[in-house]
């Protein structure tokens, strides 16, 4: 029995500790991208702006025949590397949904071997507290009046006769009630 318990807090501790090198695994990753697109914005237009000035001075430099095919290279450059810079968005967008979709699973699947309760039980345990909630107010309601008959009944076999003296029945007190 002691091996048992035993084993079980190993593997409590193990999923913790698992369950916290995954978080912290999950942050790099998260970290690693949004750094990769914040780098792709801040140097993509700084190298842009770079290719456009040596390209202007090429041009500055070669013959009017060698202008138009520059013009047209810088152009193409242009669209390459804004595709270039979709296409790792694109990458990274990909890249973060997949690392975010392993990281739900492996949460959820340590979240279950923990024990823990899963959105769904916990509605439904909700639902069945409201029920319960609602049946007890209404056994109250139904018992409220009877316990009110009674106490009007202990009332009037209390109340003193003619003679000073109070009459007590039986039959209409509770022989808890009886003094």
């Amino acid at each position: 029995m002691a091996r048992k318990k035993a084993g079980r807090t190993r593997v409590v501790t193990r999923a913790r500790r698992a369950g916290g090198e995954l978080l912290e695994m999950g942050q790099q990753v998260w970290l690693a991208g949004v750094g990769a697109l914040a780098l792709t914005q801040k140097r993509g237009p700084k190298l842009f702006e770079e290719l456009v000035s040596e390209g202007s001075r090429v041009l500055g430099r070669a013959s009017s025949a060698a202008e138009s095919s520059t013009k047209d290279a810088l152009k193409e450059l242009r669209r390459t590397f804004d595709k270039g810079i979709e296409t790792a968005r694109g990458q990274a967008s990909a890249t973060w949904d997949q690392v975010g979709r392993m990281f739900e699973t492996r949460v959820h699947r340590a979240m279950r071997q923990l024990g823990m309760p899963t959105s769904d039980e916990i509605v439904a345990l909700t639902r069945k507290v409201k029920e319960l909630n609602a049946a007890v107010g209404e056994l109250a309601r139904r018992s409220g009046p009877r316990k009110q008959r009674k106490a009007s009944a202990v009332r009037r076999a209390r109340r003193p006769h003619g003679n000073g003296s109070s009459v007590r029945s039986r039959a209409a007190v509770h022989p808890a009630t009886v003094i």
